[in-house]
C-alpha cells in the first residue's frame, strides 16, 4: 500500500511538472510570434520582385499596381490581387 501511494504521488508530481512546463513553453512561443506588417515585411519583397512590372513603369503589366495595399485591392485587368 505504501509503495502504491509513493508511485501515485510521483505520478501526480510528474503530471503537474509536465503541465506547468508546457504552459511556460506555450507562453514563450506566443511571445515570440512576430506580427507582420505590409510596410516592413511584405512591401520590400514586392519591391524587389514585382515593382518593375507592377509599379515603377508608366504602363503596369496587366494594369496591376502592387506598390500599395489599396491599389492591389483595386486590382488590374483581371480583378483584385488581394481581398
Amino acid at each position: 500500500m505504501k509503495i502504491h501511494n509513493t508511485i501515485k504521488s510521483w505520478q501526480i508530481v510528474f503530471i503537474l511538472t509536465a503541465f506547468f512546463a508546457n504552459s511556460a513553453q506555450l507562453k514563450l512561443a506566443a511571445q515570440s510570434v512576430k506580427i507582420l506588417s505590409f510596410e516592413a515585411d511584405v512591401r520590400p519583397i514586392l519591391k524587389a520582385a514585382c515593382f518593375h512590372c507592377h509599379g515603377e513603369e508608366k504602363k503596369k503589366h496587366g494594369g496591376l499596381d502592387v506598390r500599395l495595399v489599396h491599389l492591389m485591392k483595386t486590382g488590374g485587368e483581371s480583378g483584385a490581387a488581394i481581398v
